[in-house]
């Protein structure tokens, strides 16, 4: 063989094992996020079945359904595109991910929906960051990038998709608007009053029985505030001259949702 066969031949090999250490390093990050579905399947899964609410199970079902669809497709990646065999279940490597599969408690303990919403999305945050770790990697060739971007657009509106049980319903305090003496731009000071005095009764035979005043910019002379019943609103707005509350009309629910999505400022309580 002649040195130029021989040169020629050494230097396919080096490309060749450059190539095969290049997917290596892609599979390896897929295959975090492959663990990271499988374990957010398991949970969705055990979320629908211990939910009693026939809503939150439907979502969770449906969303279950299509992580199964995305590991597939996501295997049959690692497989064909990268040469390497897929995992076939959640690991040690996705248990951040894990932390929110272990839900029954959720469910049993009086959670309310939004703290369950919260430990969905506090996990969910978790695979999104696996995806987009993998997507940046210069390790990963643009086909598999482009698949990749697709999947995370799907999780990233299936999370979305969970902040429906945050909007209110017929069992949610009311909103009502509270009129404002006040010049423009001093709501949310008044807003503040309020809330110290909620914080001042606290743990009193007084203790104002709202639940959180929001503040929206574009509603110049008003502040909303959420209370099961208009006298809990006259209460709380007792002695502050500045909130008018002669005239109280609680907003319908797509009123509640409208001034709800776009607050600017709310003050929990």
């Amino acid at each position: 063989m002649s040195s130029n066969t021989a040169t020629g031949a050494l230097a396919s090999q080096t490309v060749s094992d450059e190539s095969a250490a290049v997917r290596r390093k892609a599979a390896e990050k897929c295959q975090f996020v492959l663990e990271a579905l499988y374990d957010s399947f398991n949970g969705y899964k055990q979320c629908a079945a211990d939910t009693k609410d026939t809503a939150m199970r439907l979502l969770f079902d449906k969303i279950a359904a299509s992580r199964a669809d995305l590991i597939i497709q996501l295997s049959n990646v690692i497989r064909v595109d990268l040469g390497v065999e897929p995992v076939t279940s959640g690991s040690a490597l996705a248990g951040a991910h894990r932390t929110w599969i272990d839900v029954k408690s959720w469910f049993t303990d009086g959670r309310d929906k939004a703290a369950i919403v919260t430990e969905v999305h506090r996990g969910e945050n978790v695979l999104i960051k696996l995806y987009e770790t993998a997507i940046e990697d210069p390790d990963i060739v643009l086909k598999v990038r482009d698949f990749l971007h697709e999947q995370l657009k799907t999780v990233k509106e299936q999370n979305a998709s969970v902040d429906v049980f945050l909007l209110p319903d017929v069992k949610s305090p009311n909103l009502w608007p509270v009129k404002v003496k006040c010049r423009i731009e001093e709501e949310k000071q008044t807003a503040l009053l309020l809330v110290r005095k909620y914080f001042a009764l606290e743990n009193n035979e007084k203790t104002l029985q709202i639940k959180s005043v929001v503040v929206k910019e574009s509603d110049r002379g008003y502040i909303y505030i959420e209370a099961f019943k208009s006298n809990h609103i006259k209460a709380a707005c007792e002695d502050i001259r500045s909130l008018n509350v002669s005239n109280l009309q609680m907003l319908p629910i797509k009123g509640m949702t409208d001034i709800l999505r776009v607050v600017k400022t709310t003050y929990g309580i």
